[in-house]
């Protein structure tokens, strides 16, 4: 069953006893939503349980988080655990996967309550560090803090406009976070794009405070001026914690002006990480090209595969065979851009040819694969700066 905000509010506040559970898939972050709805919880006297998987017990209710789509197999788990097991209990999942797969569970799991997007309301709770989440880089030192949610952009890659839709900036955000820490950890999914008056607001408040910032996100190149860049580089980053993106050849020409702006306003090199999308409707010689501007431009390359938005399974890749794609060529790329060691010292096709010959995934590259990759790129337009 599908429901909106007031119903799963109001499942959460008739609730006496409550599981929250992550799932035991890989992840990075700890679960912010069962970060504050663990503190709407206890605030109302409820108790709650946080697990990384399906513990037993006489709940009346458990919250299951998702994370991306192709998790979906441990999320299942748990709700089959759950609902086969002797302490059956009502169910609430949220998260990406819930959202974008709502219709799958409300088709094969009729009998959980599925929310999908965010909640207004659970997002001004402070999150509950209280709980250990079993990362192992997680320390009390870092507010982890969302001070707006939504997107203008509406990228086909993207799962942002589907989760939170337009922009909404979140009132009283400072309440968020922990003055006593030293570090903030900023998930706005385009801090730039929102009014400057915020975007000052913001910033300021984490320059006149002493906090070193993480842009876990990125900045959106599209939006970066000399205004923004300025701003921006008062901040003090956490070590590659300036973060942007690359994402499209079609950014070609604004993308290097951005980075331009930021190193010009003391943002330093090794600050700097670049998300680049690879394999998704384009061919692998424009993909390199991206990967080798950020090469030229001294930053951190970060190629990130694609994968499609409804994929369920893990151990099923993805190729955009279309425009060229193949498991060689994927692996390969994100393997050497990966390690500055490699993009540092070697040019890419010297390196295929000398030193990865003899050594996956570069031996494994056809003379097909390395004259696609070499072919000059079809290049767009340059934007107007």
């Amino acid at each position: 069953m599908i429901i909106n905000e007031d119903e799963m509010l109001a499942t959460l506040n008739n609730a006496k006893n409550v599981l929250l559970i992550e799932p035991n898939y890989h992840r990075k972050y700890p679960p912010m939503g069962l970060m504050k709805i663990s503190t709407y919880l206890k605030k109302r006297g409820i108790r709650v349980r946080y697990e990384r998987n399906y513990i037993p017990g006489a709940y009346d209710l458990i919250c299951i988080t998702s994370l991306f789509t192709f998790n979906s197999k441990e999320v299942i788990e748990d709700i089959e655990d759950i609902q086969g097991g002797l302490f059956p209990a009502p169910i609430m999942l949220g998260g990406v996967l819930a959202t974008l797969m709502k219709g799958y569970f409300d088709k094969n799991y009729p009998n959980i309550k599925v929310f999908a997007g965010y909640s207004k309301v659970l997002d001004v709770c402070y999150p509950d560090y209280d709980i250990g989440y079993e990362i192992p880089w997680y320390t009390d030192d870092i507010s982890h803090i969302f001070t707006s949610r939504g997107c203008p952009n509406n990228c086909a890659y993207c799962a942002v406009k589907q989760m939170e839709g337009d922009s909404w900036i979140i009132p009283e955000w400072q309440t968020l976070l922990n003055d006593n820490w030293h570090k903030v950890m900023l998930y706005d999914n385009n801090f730039s794009s929102l009014p400057f008056e915020h975007q000052k607001n913001v910033c300021e408040y984490l320059i006149n405070n002493n906090k070193e910032v993480i842009i876990q996100s990125g900045f959106d190149c599209k939006f970066i001026d000399e205004q923004k860049a300025e701003l921006y580089g008062r901040l003090t980053f956490v070590h590659g914690g300036c973060r942007t993106a690359f994402d499209r050849i079609e950014e070609d020409g604004v993308f290097q002006h951005a980075i331009s702006l930021l190193r010009k306003n003391q943002i330093a090199k090794n600050n700097i990480v670049v998300y680049a999308l690879i394999n998704f409707k384009e061919t692998p010689a424009q993909a390199l090209y991206r990967l080798r501007e950020l090469v030229r431009m001294d930053v951190r390359p970060y190629p990130q595969l694609y994968e499609p938005l409804n994929k369920l399974i893990r151990d099923n890749p993805f190729y955009d065979k279309a425009h060229g794609w193949n498991e060689a060529i994927a692996k390969t790329i994100r393997h050497f851009f990966l390690l500055p060691n490699m993009y540092k010292r070697h040019d890419f096709f010297d390196w295929i040819r000398e030193m990865g010959a003899e050594r996956p995934p570069a031996s494994l590259l056809t003379e097909d694969d390395i004259e696609l990759m070499q072919m000059k790129p079809e290049m767009p337009i340059r934007k107007a700066m």
